[in-house]
């Protein structure tokens, strides 16, 4: 199902705008009511959005490269897109860009400092990095934010 969702927007994304040779999804100018993006506005609200499911669609199929372009696609519309720099981070440790995927966690927790998955997958990057103090002092903060976050559970399970 994920497949044929993925490879619809795929298709829509190819559509060019009539008023020039880019596809419409790479123009920043193109106003939210134009015809071309009423597929997207009815199903994100936005294409920094679609954006972000497409990469997480490429991202559950292990096309790291392809969900970080579309990933950075959505960061370029909207920079504080703090989804954006927490799927962006999991795909870079998933290539096994550690440093990069700490960057990218801290740059979303701070901009939504009250995400317990910020800080439940930063202990799990704590934990890769064999930083089993600070990933222990994630998974508590994940758990002061919200005691019973699913992530945060399997992560403290892997842990211990």
């Amino acid at each position: 199902m994920v497949d044929g969702f993925v490879q619809a927007l795929e298709r829509q994304i190819e559509i060019s705008h009539p008023d020039c040779s880019e596809t419409f999804c790479q123009r920043s100018d193109v106003l939210p009511g134009c015809e071309l993006m009423k597929p997207f506005d009815t199903l994100f609200g936005s294409r920094k959005t679609a954006f972000l499911g497409m990469g997480c669609g490429k991202q559950a199929k292990y096309d790291w490269d392809e969900a970080n372009g579309l990933y950075d696609r959505a960061l370029k519309l909207q920079p504080s897109h703090a989804r954006a720099h927490r799927f962006r981070a999991m795909a870079l440790l998933c290539q096994g860009n550690i440093e990069a995927a700490e960057a990218g966690l801290r740059r979303s927790a701070e901009l939504d400092p009250l995400s317990a998955s910020d800080c439940a997958r930063m202990a799990y990057v704590h934990y890769v990095k064999g930083d089993y103090d600070s990933a222990a002092d994630d998974l508590r903060q994940s758990f002061e934010l919200d005691r019973d976050y699913p992530e945060a559970r399997l992560y403290e399970g892997i842990q211990w």
